[in-house]
């Protein structure tokens, strides 16, 4: 391929920043938070600095944008990237799902967009670095789950900005450095000592490449020393987008075939980690009832323990009496 016409996809393609998502708008229920209504969508951008400027969909009847409360994000392994810009549309999210991506380093601004959010989940995915910052503008969280990543490093001061007794369920299951959940606070202020202890992080080495990914969004200069070159590769451009059109026909049926093996997976996923959350309340609820009953043995040991010193004692006090009886019969029948 022509450089140039190469250089001028690269530009086009850093140009069109923008996306549109698609929503399956519905309500589902979440285990210790209730009924949600949320926009669960497969088709996410996959490049750095992508903001989505459009959300299309059907509402169910009297929904609009303002009730939803959830989004889901379908497997998608080719995301590589946060999602930007669903804050702009949906004002009132308390719930952020996302599942099956590629998305390796959260940088700490990716929640900002989400002030009343309450429930994280961030799972199955290649994630491996967690930057402090992440919670700073969401104090409300009460469900933080990071299960069955290959996370490795998490930021000191993670959990600092939120109420830690708010905190109800935090889960780092199946990760590298940690492989560990909590539901009582004791258990999360353990947990979270762990992950400073075993996947410690200095925030400052995301500094290079948060510069690195904040730049992408500041193009405005370069744009233009495009745009005034695009009449020159116009012709060239046309076999090339051709040859291009022809590539995605061949990917999107590839890719909806995949998609719709990934949905069943994802599904089955959710199902699993609904029976595993249940059990995990089972085992705990059943652990706390063993617990009442050692604790009620305990007591009525020490009340048998009582109870034997009180009759130990009346025996022995007997039986001095009726050595004294003894003595006393000998002693008269020796005078006799």
């Amino acid at each position: 391929m022509n450089f140039k016409i190469f250089l001028l996809l690269f530009q086009i393609f850093k140009i069109s920043s923008s996306f549109t998502i698609n929503c399956n708008f519905q309500s589902i229920n979440l285990t210790s938070i209730g009924n949600f209504y949320i926009c669960q969508t497969r088709n996410i951008p996959t490049t750095s600095g992508t903001i989505i400027t459009n959300i299309t969909g059907t509402h169910e009847n009297g929904k609009s944008n303002f009730d939803v409360e959830g989004i889901d994000i379908q497997g998608n392994l080719f995301l590589s990237f946060f999602p930007r810009g669903f804050g702009n549309f949906f004002p009132n999210i308390k719930a952020f799902m996302i599942h099956y991506t590629s998305i390796t380093t959260l940088y700490g601004d990716e929640l900002d967009e989400f002030p009343k959010l309450q429930y994280f989940i961030f799972g199955q995915s290649n994630l491996t670095t967690i930057s402090s910052h992440l919670f700073e503008k969401t104090p409300n969280l009460v469900h933080i789950w990071f299960d069955w990543n290959t996370i490795e490093k998490v930021g000191h001061y993670l959990f600092t900005p939120l109420n830690i007794s708010m905190l109800q369920d935090v889960s780092f299951f199946n990760n590298i450095c940690i492989n560990r959940w909590a539901t009582s606070q004791v258990g999360i202020n353990n947990l979270i000592n762990e992950l400073r202890e075993k996947c410690p992080f200095d925030d400052e080495d995301l500094s290079t490449t948060t510069t690195l990914v904040s730049t992408t969004l500041e193009t405005t200069t370069e744009d233009s020393k495009c745009k005034e070159n695009v009449e020159e590769f116009v012709c060239e451009l046309k076999d090339v987008i051709t040859e291009v059109q022809e590539d995605i026909t061949t990917l999107k049926f590839g890719l909806s075939q995949t998609n719709d093996e990934l949905k069943k997976s994802n599904e089955r996923s959710n199902e699993l980690q609904i029976e595993f959350y249940q059990l995990r309340r089972e085992m705990e609820l059943k652990l706390s009832l063993k617990d009442k009953e050692i604790d009620d043995l305990r007591f009525e040991l020490e009340m048998n323990k009582d109870e034997f010193r009180k009759a130990n004692n009346a025996l022995l006090l007997r039986m001095e009496l009726l050595e004294e009886e003894l003595k006393n019969i000998s002693t008269n029948c020796g005078c006799n």
